[in-house]
């Protein structure tokens, strides 16, 4: 069969694999440190067993971010417990390689990125941005996962440098995802930023 031929169903109908379907976005505006979104307020789907998950020009004013993700279990409820596992790589262009690895305390969560400082107010360069995806969410057999590749600026010692992470975590539990907290980790909150939700369409 030729391929083009190979794309449509038997009902003549187009298949659309690897589709990214907006769920949700999420826009920051004020002090903000933590954002939940979940299956029971619209702002999770779990008709999708990949999700794609962005976040742009997360700022904050003078301080630090460290980024974590905790998930929901099957009744809503959030999981904070020694039920999470990951591992990241970071590289910082003054050199230095670093792994980030469990636990991050107090909170049990997967780790996303490293912080990033905004000396000034007005100096809004230093933002952060990145993106993850979580699998098997929708399958209480299986365990939820997640990668994730982070990018922005990190202080060190005084010096400004650019930063990347990259890694994965999951959560070693099989049961029912039924969404995520978008969190920084301390007291600081986020001034502005994005984040957006996307089900990766299988059918």
């Amino acid at each position: 069969m030729p391929i083009g031929q190979a794309k449509f169903g038997l009902l003549g109908g187009v298949a659309d694999l690897g589709k990214l379907e907006l769920i949700h976005t999420e826009t920051i505006t004020s002090a903000t440190s933590a954002i939940d979104f979940k299956v029971a307020d619209g702002t999770w789907d779990n008709s999708y067993n990949v999700h794609f998950v962005t976040y742009n020009n997360m700022t904050l004013t003078n301080s630090t971010q460290n980024i974590l993700i905790q998930l929901f279990d099957s009744t809503g409820t959030i999981i904070n417990g020694a039920e999470y596992n990951y591992a990241l790589q970071q590289t910082d262009t003054n050199g230095s390689f670093s792994q980030a690895r469990p636990p991050y305390l107090p909170y049990q969560a997967m780790y996303l990125a490293t912080r990033t400082t905004n000396f000034t107010a007005s100096l809004r360069e230093e933002v952060t941005n990145g993106y993850f995806y979580i699998y098997n969410a929708n399958d209480s057999s299986k365990y939820t996962f997640m990668t994730s590749h982070h990018t922005g600026f990190i202080n060190i010692s005084g010096g400004l440098y650019y930063s990347s992470l990259f890694g994965s975590g999951a959560h070693i539990s099989a049961e029912t995802t039924t969404g995520v907290r978008f969190m920084n980790f301390g007291a600081p909150s986020w001034d502005e930023g994005t984040i957006s939700i996307y089900g990766i369409a299988e059918g």
